[in-house]
């Protein structure tokens, strides 16, 4: 893409409040979801499961995050160390929504420091045990583990998970969706595409700021 263009699409995502998130982080975006729909992504996964199950599940992941999440946050532990024992936590705890949420604060945290494969591994071994469990769960996944790939330069993985995020009965920001394969399929230099999936947004989603940042990448292609 052009200087001018990169230019373009810089002003055009600060002009609103989720562009400036964009623009800053692709994750932090996400972030922000998460906060609104929690509520929402805990939908019928302990409806199978007593109250005293709950509690004594919320406890082994209340001291999980107390002391071996606080020891990675303080570099107390190193990533292999904490993968592997979030890992032992998982097998305890399957699909109990309490480690969906610290599987995201961990990945998080290694996506803050650069260390993606960490972060990758963490959000692989949490989409095993919890993909299943909630369709919204599933979704955030697939969307942090597409964020993490492409960062990685995989793009290949990247663009599957994004299309599982579209194969969802989730539709969360679809427009931001099939704009990240336009940019993606970009990148790959598979410009034809990057235009059906830029187009699909102007088209589907003429009212959303995202089809405005469509329209700039297919300015530009023309």
């Amino acid at each position: 893409m052009s200087n001018k263009m990169m230019s373009y699409v810089d002003e055009e995502l600060n002009r609103t409040e989720i562009g400036q998130f964009v623009a800053r982080n692709k994750v932090l975006v996400i972030s922000v979801i998460l906060a609104a729909f929690l509520g929402v992504a805990i939908w019928g996964i302990t409806s199978n499961m007593s109250e005293k199950q709950q509690q004594e599940l919320s406890k082994v992941i209340y001291d999980f995050e107390k002391n071996t999440f606080k020891q990675l946050e303080e570099k107390k532990i190193d990533g292999k160390d904490y993968v592997n024992k979030f890992a032992e936590l998982l097998k305890v705890t399957g699909s109990y929504h309490g480690a969906f949420t610290l599987s995201i604060q961990s990945a998080d945290l290694f996506i803050e420091r650069g260390e993606l494969n960490f972060a990758k591994d963490i959000l692989e071994k949490s989409q095993k045990e919890l993909k299943g469990s909630n369709p919204f769960v599933a979704w955030f996944l697939n969307n942090r583990l597409a964020v993490v790939y492409e960062d990685s330069n995989d793009l290949d993985n990247a663009v599957a998970y994004l299309k599982k995020m579209n194969a969802s009965s989730v539709t969360l920001m679809e427009s931001k969706v099939y704009l990240d394969l336009g940019r993606i399929y970009l990148k790959m230099g598979k410009k034809e595409d990057a235009m059906i999936n830029f187009k699909y947004v102007v088209d589907h989603f003429s009212d959303s700021n995202f089809a405005k940042i469509a329209k700039l990448y297919l300015n530009d292609m023309n």
